[in-house]
């Protein structure tokens, strides 16, 4: 159980190092299908995006929430989910308890998605667990089965 709350905290270009170490850990890496070698591209289009921000703990980066912007043909704010956290920290519910807060964060009549691999068992209970809804199921670019899901912020 978590024992103090993690913070939120906006990445800025001097944080590559921090990205990196995450970015670089094997189970982030196969769930994002990040190609190690365009890093520093990847970093500087992921500072661009509206919601980029650390999860912190205890003054340490322990992972990620990435919202990229969707466009949509409605009134609605759309994005799309990613996020990850060091292997260290994982199954303690640091991840849920910085969803909920970046969740909260948002305006209503946003709508939220995120595209998880089956295998990926704690990111399917935690989208479960914040009460995202599963839309399917869909191949991606890799040839790789991800379920979508979607929440709405109200």
């Amino acid at each position: 159980m978590v024992l103090s709350q993690v913070q939120l905290t906006p990445f800025t270009k001097t944080d590559f190092n921090v990205y990196q170490a995450l970015m670089t850990q094997a189970h982030i890496q196969s769930g994002l299908q990040i190609n190690s070698d365009y890093l520093a591209d990847n970093f500087l289009a992921d500072l661009s995006q509206p919601i980029f921000n650390q999860v912190v703990y205890e003054q340490q980066c322990i992972g990620f929430i990435i919202l990229y912007e969707v466009i949509s043909n409605d009134a609605s704010t759309r994005y799309q989910l990613a996020f990850g956290l060091d292997a260290k920290f994982e199954h303690q519910g640091y991840m849920l308890q910085a969803l909920r807060m970046q969740l909260t964060r948002l305006q209503s009549n946003t709508i939220i998605q995120a595209e998880v691999l089956p295998e990926n068992h704690p990111s399917l209970a935690l989208l479960a667990h914040l009460n995202f809804t599963k839309l399917g199921q869909v191949q991606d670019l890799f040839g790789q089965q991800r379920f979508i899901f979607e929440f709405t912020i109200k």
